[in-house]
C-alpha cells in the first residue's frame, strides 16, 4: 500500500470553553470601542486659575436627526462654581439649554435618573472638530432581561485626564473601558427604591483581566459618569462563543454611578431617558 503523506501546516491550537469566550469577549469589546469612542467626550470645568478641570464624560447621539449631546444630570449642577466645556478639537463652552431630570423632592441626591439632554447647533458641532454621533440604529430600545450580557462602560477617567500642557493649557484626553456583566444587588436596588426596570446594575471589581487574560487593577470610575454603556450581547452563547454570529454592540445606558460598597455600577436604560426626553421635548413645545 502506498503511503500518504498530508500537508497539514503548524497544529492548531486547542482552546478552552472559557479562552473561547474570553477571546469573543476581547474582540466584541474592541468592537464596540472602535465603534462609540469618537462618539463619548470629557466634560470639563475652568478652575479659578484658568486650567481645564475634567468632571466627567457626555455622549454625542442624534435625537430624532437631532445631533445631541447626553450627559449625567449632575455634572450639570457644577456649572453654578464654573462654566463647562465639552472637549473637542478645541475646548467648547456649553451654552445649551439643557433637558434635565428633577426628583420629585427637587433634591438631586434623590434623582435616579440623573441625565441632562440638548441639542447642539451646527456651529458647536464644527468647533467640536472631527467627532462621530451614535445612530438611531446604534441605539438599544429593548427592555428585555439582560442576564447572561457582557457591558463595556466608555469614559474619561479622572485618574487619566489630570495632566495639562503648561505651553497650550490643554489636555489630550485619554478613555477608558471597563468591561463586566450584569449583577443582582437586592439591597443597591432598595436603598436607591428602584425596581432595576428602567436601569442596569453591572459587577465592579478592585481587580479585573486585560485582553491577555492578566489580573490588573480596573479602572477607578470617577470622570465616568455621563459616559456610554454598551450592550455587547450574551457573548456565551453558542452562536457568538463560535462566531457564527457576529456580535453588534448597541448603546444601552448612561452611566451615572458608582457605589463601591455594593461594588456596582448604576446606569439609566437609554430607552426610559429618551421617552422621558421626547415627552418633556413635546410638552414644552406644545
Amino acid at each position: 500500500m502506498a503511503d500518504e503523506s498530508h500537508a497539514t501546516g503548524s497544529p492548531k491550537k486547542i482552546l478552552a470553553v472559557n479562552e473561547v469566550i474570553r477571546e469573543r469577549m476581547t474582540a466584541c469589546s474592541g468592537k464596540a470601542f472602535a465603534q462609540f469612542k469618537d462618539t463619548i467626550r470629557p466634560v470639563y470645568g475652568a478652575t479659578s486659575n484658568g486650567i481645564p478641570e475634567q468632571l466627567g464624560s457626555c455622549v454625542l447621539l442624534q435625537i430624532e436627526g437631532k445631533p445631541s449631546l447626553m450627559t449625567a444630570g449632575h455634572l450639570l449642577d457644577s456649572d453654578s462654581d464654573t462654566s463647562l466645556y465639552i472637549g473637542g478639537r478645541d475646548l467648547g463652552l456649553i451654552e445649551n439649554k439643557f433637558s434635565v431630570s428633577c426628583a420629585a423632592s427637587g433634591n438631586r441626591g434623590d434623582d435616579r435618573y440623573d441625565f441632562a439632554i440638548a441639542e447642539l447647533t451646527s456651529e458647536f458641532v464644527a468647533r467640536l472638530g472631527p467627532v462621530r454621533f451614535i445612530r438611531d440604529e446604534d441605539v438599544s430600545r429593548s427592555v428585555a432581561p439582560t442576564t447572561g450580557h457582557l457591558f463595556s462602560c466608555i469614559g474619561f477617567p479622572n485618574s487619566q485626564n489630570r495632566r495639562v500642557d503648561p505651553s497650550t493649557n490643554k489636555i489630550t484626553p485619554r478613555r477608558g473601558r471597563y468591561g463586566s456583566n450584569t449583577a443582582y444587588r437586592p439591597a443597591l436596588l432598595a436603598k436607591l427604591k428602584i425596581s432595576g426596570t428602567d436601569h442596569l446594575i453591572i459587577d465592579h471589581r478592585k481587580h479585573s483581566k486585560d485582553d491577555r487574560g492578566n489580573r490588573v487593577s480596573s479602572y477607578a470610575l470617577p470622570g465616568f459618569s455621563g459616559g456610554a454603556v454598551i450592550d455587547l450581547g450574551k457573548i456565551s452563547s453558542p452562536e457568538i462563543a463560535s462566531g457564527v454570529a457576529e456580535c453588534e454592540p448597541r448603546l444601552v445606558g448612561l452611566f451615572i454611578e458608582y457605589y463601591k460598597d455594593h461594588q456596582a455600577i448604576v446606569a439609566t436604560r437609554i430607552d426610559t431617558i429618551l421617552k422621558a426626553y421626547l415627552q418633556d421635548k413635546k410638552e414644552r413645545t406644545g
